[in-house]
Formats: C-alpha cells, structure tokens, sequence
C-alpha cells in the first residue's frame, strides 16, 4: 500500500498474477510495467497490451479494496509503494466485433413482401381509419407473426 512517508522509491515490487508472484524492479512506464509482466508471466505473452491493467490494495471508507492503476498515475502510485508491495496483474477479456460492415442483412420472403405491401405506408394512411374496413385495418399480432413466419391466416398454408 502506499506510504505517505515514503521518499524514495521502491527498488523492487511484486507482481501478482493468479496467485503466483514474481519480484520485478518498478518499471518507469505503464507500457514498460506491461511488458515487465509479459516477461515473467510467459501465460501473457500473447494478451493484448490493451487487455493488461495493475492494482493495489487500498483503504476506502475504512475498508480494504482493489485500486486499478491509471497508466497516467503509474509513475506516482508506484514511487510511493513500499518495497516488496504487491502490484496485481489484471486481465480482462478482450471484446471482438467480428462483423463491422454495419447491420445484417436479412432475405425478405414473400410472404414479408406481401405484408409490407398491404401494410397502409405512414403518408398514405388517413389519421383515422375507417371502421370495419379490412384494407385499412391493422393486422393482429396473429396476423402479423404468421404473415412473418409465411403462414397462411386461414390455417391452410
């Protein structure tokens, strides 16, 4: 944790990664600390930079938590450590957006077409409809999933 009274800094941590620990000498960047990680955590040799972050253990509201380690603040969280203070290595899962040419695309059939077709367009529409009329009322949602699924409304097809 880190001391107020702490001068200089450490000349040697420990990181932490699922439970195992290694001592490390304080690296001067964020970027460094990740490669520092890399190279005594060989299981991380093939994470994403971007995947890696540091905490430490902190008191908050009379507590004990986990602090995540801004990159901007490594240099001054890290000079006020203790040596041999435990620096955990975290990883998170990198997000993958396989498909990035925008919305997918979906065939239409006819029974889709044929609904869209008979559905009044917003423009053309009256603001009121006419009672009992079949053209112009809206399909029940009956209606509607079976025209989807190119279901006859009858019960025939």
């Amino acid at each position: 944790m880190p001391s107020a009274n702490s001068t200089t800094p450490p000349d040697i941590i420990t990181y932490r990664y699922n439970e195992t620990m290694a001592y490390v000498t304080p690296a001067a960047t964020y970027e460094e600390a990740i490669g520092y990680a890399k190279n005594v955590f060989p299981e991380l040799a093939n994470v994403e930079p971007r995947c890696i972050s540091f905490a430490i253990r902190g008191f908050a509201q009379s507590r004990e938590k986990t602090v995540r380690i801004g990159p901007m603040a490594w240099r001054a969280v890290i000079g006020a450590l203790m040596r041999y203070e435990i620096v955990d290595v975290l990883v998170q899962p990198a997000v993958v957006i396989e498909d990035t040419d925008g919305l997918p695309q979906y065939s239409e059939s006819k029974e889709t077409k044929d609904f869209l077709s008979r559905s009044p367009s917003p423009a053309r529409s009256p603001s009121r409809s006419q009672p009992g009329s079949p053209s112009r009322r809206c399909p029940s949602p009956g209606d509607w999933a079976r025209s989807l699924l190119g279901k006859s409304t009858s019960g025939s097809g």
